[in-house]
């Protein structure tokens, strides 16, 4: 176990365990930590400032290995990094179980509650990346709240919440390129199984939260109202946005300003349809937020999409509108991925499987301090519009040509070798720092990434920026690099093994 009792940079920080030379072994270090204490009421056992990073290594007899264990806080090849890790509310109030995942160490960039203990949903937490929550705000701080939101939410027929058990992590990547954590579950009778895929990459734009859903139902399922997924949650939703747009990749289909109601829909099983279809929360506006509260806008984008309900096939997402009220005339709009319209009961083998993407936006273009040009751009022209979450959905709508290798999928994009360990593609598009995945390698060691003919090289201090991870399953190794694609020209990528590779 490493311990640091006076962490520097605790909201966002990554373990990585090298070997002699200073690659990335991918051996995992399992992150729990802690930043909250309550002086009010006295020593409490457990509570922070506190990192614990624990590892196995397993050996052969009379072996001798040399490792170096190193972390990453703020920036990992000049990008602000991704991590994902248990954090200790000891100190806080409330002790459940909480995960916490970050870009840079500027504070929560998401929060997951599996076991939905304060408010009934499974995402809590959401804050824009590098935004100042006032104007007189220093940059580097922590940006205001826009969270809530939550992955399946049944209320059955009679009206009763049907919550979950069994539930587990599973952490398999914690950055600092890219995130890679799973929690799988299911309904407190075993009606449907749930497994959630959740991810962040390292960028210096806005906030992109990958999120791919698995659920398989076992028994039959009625419900009086039935989600998929929810942006915004019915106890957890501080944005109150005035505007809904709802598009693809060709541009704008609709938009309009949601009711204001409680507990009623405003629209639907409204089907999505067309190439990466996505939904806008927007109009968020300076004077309808309470101090401290959101300076965001939200988007969701389906990248892809495949279920079989009520037994027939189900070709397209639909969704719905749902009007709530936090007090008197405090209303919200949650979005909901629904069960198609007419559908009454979903069957033994029905499924939903899809990836999607949050992103979320600064609602004014001052307030971002980041580095990247083109999103700042994009913002004095566009903040607090939809046409941000279509600028996403467009531009990392990528157009991948497999050379060498088979492409898994094509955003975040993941490739698997050849039987001789080969990668190569054409790529074009792109928005931001692009995560590049490549799995089923031999060895950690002797690969580069080549880009256009040349070697890939983001390196600030030596060797720091690509991620390595373990497959202990497939006693496997990925490799995770991110490539900055705003100008989307069409590039060609190369794994090619360097000379050091040889004779392994």
């Amino acid at each position: 176990m490493f311990v640091d009792e006076h962490p520097p940079a605790i909201t966002g920080c990554t373990p990585l365990l090298c070997d002699g030379a200073g690659n990335p072994t991918g051996i995992p270090v399992q992150i729990s930590k802690n930043w909250h204490v309550q002086p009010a009421k006295g020593v409490l056992r457990h509570q922070g400032p506190w990192f614990h990073g624990c590892t196995f290594i397993h050996l052969p007899p009379q072996a001798r290995r040399e490792f170096v264990f190193t972390m990453t806080y703020a920036r990992y090849g000049g990008v602000p990094a991704a991590s994902h890790a248990q954090l200790s509310l000891i100190g806080w109030g409330h002790n459940q179980f909480w995960d916490q995942a970050a870009i840079g160490s500027f504070g929560e960039s998401i929060c997951y509650e599996p076991g939905r203990v304060q408010r009934r949903c499974a995402i809590d937490d959401i804050r824009p990346l590098m935004t100042l929550m006032a104007p007189d705000a220093k940059p580097y701080s922590w940006a205001g709240n826009c969270g809530g939101g939550d992955f399946l939410a049944w209320i059955d027929e009679g009206g009763r919440y049907q919550g979950f058990r069994a539930t587990r992590s599973d952490y398999r990547a914690y950055g600092p390129c890219l995130t890679d954590v799973t929690y799988v579950e299911e309904t407190l009778g075993g009606e449907i199984a749930s497994r959630v895929n959740v991810s962040i990459a390292r960028s210096d734009d806005y906030l992109r939260a990958f999120h791919h859903l698995r659920y398989e139902v076992r028994q039959p399922v009625k419900w009086r109202r039935l989600a998929f997924y929810q942006l915004g949650a019915d106890f957890y939703n501080d944005t109150p946005a005035r505007h809904v747009a709802v598009g693809n990749t060709d541009g704008l289909r609709e938009e309009w300003p949601p009711i204001q109601g409680r507990d009623v829909y405003d629209r639907c099983s409204v089907p999505l349809t067309g190439d990466a279809p996505w939904i806008s929360i927007h109009g968020v506006g300076h004077a309808a937020v309470n101090p401290g509260g959101a300076l965001a806008s939200r988007g969701l984008i389906v990248r892809s999409w495949q279920a079989v309900l009520g037994g027939k096939p189900c070709p397209q997402p639909c969704a719905s509108f749902y009007a709530t009220e936090w007090g008197k005339g405090n209303f919200r709009t949650v979005i909901e991925l629904s069960p198609p319209p007419n559908l009454e009961q979903l069957q033994r083998g029905d499924f939903v499987d899809a990836d999607l993407e949050l992103v979320v936006f600064p609602t004014d273009a001052a307030a971002y301090y980041g580095p990247n040009k083109a999103f700042q751009k994009a913002l004095e022209a566009d903040a607090d519009t939809w046409r941000l979450v279509q600028r996403e959905a467009t531009g990392n709508a990528l157009k991948i040509t497999p050379l060498k290798g088979r492409v898994e999928r094509r955003y975040p994009l993941s490739v698997t070798v050849d039987r001789k360990e080969r990668v190569a593609c054409n790529i074009a598009g792109g928005v931001g720092c692009v995560p590049v995945i490549i799995s089923g390698l031999s060895d950690y060691r002797g690969y580069e990434l080549w880009v256009d003919g040349q070697p890939l090289n983001q390196a600030i201090h030596g060797r720091d920026f690509w991620q390595t991870d373990y497959d202990s399953n497939q006693k496997k190794w990925r490799l995770t690099y991110n490539l900055l694609r705003d100008d989307r020209r069409p590039s060609r990528l190369e794994l090619r093994q360097t000379p050091a590779s040889s004779g392994r």
